[in-house]
């Protein structure tokens, strides 16, 4: 949950994207400063400083969105 604009510990733990599942070409809200890998390991982008992941350049699939700072789950991410 966001407050006055922060994340609150509990998003640092849990990070939401929205939306989730997604179309392709629409942008997903993350985490700042995440980064994306495809469902083998690979790592397909890296947000600095940004919010807001352009999917138009990603294949349809599964991919696991980790954010870089603290002990933090990663999540799935379904484009279709």
């Amino acid at each position: 949950m966001q407050v006055g604009g922060f994340l609150t510990p509990y998003d640092r733990i849990d990070p939401k994207i929205y939306p989730n599942p997604v179309y392709r070409g629409t942008d997903v809200l993350v985490q700042e400063n995440s980064i994306i890998y495809d469902i083998n390991g690979r790592m397909i982008l890296r947000t600095e400083n940004e919010r807001k992941i352009d999917t138009e350049s990603l294949s349809p699939g599964i991919y696991l969105v980790v954010p870089r700072e603290g002990k933090t789950v990663a999540k799935l991410l379904v484009l279709g």
